[in-house]
């Protein structure tokens, strides 16, 4: 485990804003057509911030940064897989695709960071 427990601050209501994560699945139906399947989950503490010119590294467009936030969250967030699809964060009424994580499970109760960009997902 990591020396510093930074995860007592995705709790705190200094901190912290209520989201939404949707979690996305694939499936074929009997005409051969893909499905995607939508499950929200309840109303979820998260950290959220703008993204910061660094993220500009792992955007392929560059100029997205505006429309792009990093969310912390005490639990798992999904990107693009082979077998599904990102997961979608719902914030402020806007829904954000995640591009990106990092992974700090092992960081006090763990936590997860994710980069995401807002638009409609090209799913």
């Amino acid at each position: 485990m990591a020396l510093l427990d930074v995860s007592e601050l995705l709790g705190d209501p200094d901190f912290t804003d209520v989201a939404q994560i949707i979690r996305r699945s694939r499936a074929v139906n009997e005409f051969g057509e893909n499905v995607l399947t939508e499950a929200p989950t309840n109303d979820l503490l998260v950290v959220v911030q703008p993204a910061k010119p660094s993220a500009l590294e792992r955007l392929p467009e560059g100029a997205k940064l505006k429309e792009s936030i990093n969310i912390w969250f005490q639990g798992t967030i999904n990107i693009e897989a082979v077998n599904g699809y990102s997961d979608i964060i719902v914030w402020r009424g806007d829904r954000y695709t995640v591009i990106d994580t990092d992974d700090f499970t092992n960081y006090g109760a763990g936590y997860t960071k994710a980069l995401c960009l807002r638009g409609k997902p090209n799913a």
